[in-house]
């Protein structure tokens, strides 16, 4: 009697390890690119001058490798969120004054729908500004720090190391963290950056600023990038 109550024991254990697997491979994970209007590395007085000044503009880009929202497959999608604030961004407390989510042309109906719902899941400020949702070609393409980035016709990004940037570009301390939730990041270097957004009648350029983040999200596993502090 004792021997097959710990077989039902070890039985139910079991089952219940298998279901919190399942769950947990079902977690939508990726790499997001994270774009600032803002220095994240830099010296104490650039800091201090962009903090109040600058980080007003805030683009976000997440890209599935896979996972699964209100039974939606995200594998292979991406979705985009340009943000505008009266303040720096960078900072967690600052609540955007209008959203634009850019959604994949590819994705279903019902894939748009489950995409929107995870991003306000994520983001629950959102909500704080008005939000507008547009459906956009979003391509993504490169390896490791070298990362090109396009959205329609109005949004471009081009990336590359900070020791490829030039040793200018290697020196200064981390001054903000990701805006989202990531199990580890790097800081990568704007080589040149186009937002154009009637919506939000921004009009964003910039280039050789140390104003990216790029890592992965969702499910815990191999570190994409060694986290940047201090150089």
């Amino acid at each position: 009697m004792k021997r097959k109550s710990l077989y039902i024991a070890a039985l139910i254990t079991s089952v219940f390890s298998l279901i919190s697997l399942a769950a947990s491979s079902d977690i939508p994970s990726g790499k997001l690119l994270e774009l600032h209007d803002c220095e994240l590395i830099a010296g104490g007085c650039i800091a201090s001058s962009e903090s109040t000044l600058g980080g007003r503009s805030l683009l976000r880009v997440w890209n599935f490798d896979d996972g699964v929202h209100t039974g939606q497959d995200f594998s292979g999608l991406q979705v985009a969120l340009l943000q505008v604030a009266n303040t720096n961004l960078a900072f967690p407390t600052t609540l955007p004054t209008g959203s634009v989510i850019y959604l994949p042309p590819e994705a279903s109906r019902a894939q748009r729908i489950a995409l929107v719902d995870w991003l306000r899941a994520v983001n629950p400020n959102i909500s704080a500004g008005t939000v507008e949702e547009k459906i956009a070609p979003i391509k993504i393409s490169g390896a490791a720090e070298i990362v090109s980035l396009s959205i329609g016709q109005s949004i471009a990004l081009e990336t590359q190391s900070l020791v490829n940037g030039g040793p200018e570009h290697c020196v200064g301390m981390l001054w903000y963290n990701p805006r989202s939730r990531l199990n580890s990041f790097d800081v990568l270097l704007n080589r040149k950056s186009t937002v154009r957004e009637k919506g939000l009648q921004l009009t964003w350029n910039n280039h050789l600023a140390k104003s990216v983040f790029l890592g992965s999200f969702g499910k815990k596993s191999t570190h994409y990038a060694a986290n940047k502090t201090e150089r």
